[in-house]
């Protein structure tokens, strides 16, 4: 399955972008319920090292930019470059 092949759910936004989207909201998600527990979880990289390491949801977003990474599509290869996996929290993903 390509991005072309895959119809946005917003008008006039290409699908990677809808979904990168969607993902920002789920990471601050995320990031609000770590920094809300009461163990004292606190400091940003740890709450962003907790995510990209130990969750399902970093896992999930560390596997599809590795795929986007080796997409055709201009704009879903920029997203996957530039945008979708942290820079301090690349080293999780297959091309650094």
């Amino acid at each position: 399955m390509t991005p072309q092949d895959t119809e946005s759910p917003y008008h006039d936004t290409h699908v990677i972008v809808a979904f990168k989207r969607m993902a920002d909201d789920l990471r601050y998600f995320y990031t609000e319920a770590a920094i809300a527990r009461p163990d004292g979880r606190g400091s940003d990289l740890e709450i962003a090292n907790w995510l990209w390491a130990d969750t399902t949801l970093g896992a999930l977003l560390v596997a599809v930019r590795d795929w986007a990474m080796e997409s055709d599509d201009p704009t879903t290869l920029e997203l996957a470059q530039n945008a979708m996996v942290p820079f301090h929290q690349r080293h999780h993903t297959k091309y650094g």
